[in-house]
């Protein structure tokens, strides 16, 4: 017959194996045979999986778009710094396929952006300004004179008015309005218009500055009085009365812009 000590030893182990098997069944509770660091609160574990996995996409995205910058100018470098494209392009989604049009794109900073690290099927750079376009077209033929950067056959350029976008009926499928909105008239007609040349289902994204005051490096980029810039609420009002539908509003992201995504339903 077995001993009392062996029939003791017997008896411990099936009542901790119960409890073992009692707690991991528990949801609201730490198995207390777990490592604490293998035990995650119920629901976290897609959270801390989605912002592992967002975080690695926003280092990729900010590393492939260093190494398509390489050789330009400061002045875009340091943009990058409070800027951050990769968040936008992040926020924009997959934009394989789709035609973006960049709303007074300037020097071209985001349009090369995104002509050079996404799979669109057509970057179109718009602005009232001839002489921004011509130095757009000017930068895309050096480029594409060195035999490389063929992705930027895809990136085209159009002389537009002040009031009048100039897209045809559904030709984008993404409008990107960066630093821009500020300067516009009329806004809520202006998106109305806009709105007409977005294909259904289509996104807007407009990002511009906080009421807040700017550092050096941003001020050269905006001399708009911040008593004259346009709030948060006001874009998003603007894009309601257009009859666009709210999608995101970021104040967080970017220290000292925001950013508003509405689509066209």
């Amino acid at each position: 017959m077995p001993s009392y000590r062996v029939v003791l030893l017997i008896v411990c182990s099936i009542l901790c194996c119960c409890l073992a098997c009692e707690n991991e069944y528990d949801t609201g509770t730490k198995n207390p045979f777990q490592h604490p660091h293998d035990y995650t609160a119920p629901g976290k574990h897609e959270e801390v999986h989605h912002k592992n996995k967002e975080e690695l996409e926003l280092k990729q995205l900010e590393s492939e778009i260093k190494e398509q910058q390489e050789g330009v100018v400061p002045e875009e470098q340091n943009r990058n710094t409070w800027q951050k494209p990769q968040v936008l392009l992040y926020k924009l989604g997959n934009l394989t396929d789709k035609v973006v049009v960049d709303i007074g794109a300037g020097s071209g900073y985001f349009s090369y952006v995104m002509a050079k690290v996404t799979n669109a099927k057509k970057v179109l750079a718009t602005d009232i300004d001839p002489e921004a376009i011509k130095v757009i077209n000017q930068r895309k033929e050096q480029y594409l004179s060195t035999g490389s950067n063929k992705e930027l056959l895809k990136l085209e350029t159009r002389i537009v008015e002040p009031d009048d976008p100039k897209l045809s009926t559904g030709e984008a499928d993404v409008v990107v309005v960066i630093n821009v909105y500020t300067y516009i008239s009329n806004r809520v007609e202006y998106l109305k218009k806009l709105k007409e040349g977005v294909s259904s289902g289509g996104t807007i994204m407009i990002v511009d500055f906080k009421k807040r005051k700017l550092p050096e490096i941003i001020a050269g980029y905006d001399t708009t009085p911040k008593d004259d810039r346009i709030p948060l609420y006001q874009i998003e009002e603007d894009l309601e009365a257009a009859g666009f539908i709210l999608k995101e509003s970021d104040d967080t992201s970017l220290k000292y812009q925001y950013i508003v995504l509405a689509t066209k339903g």
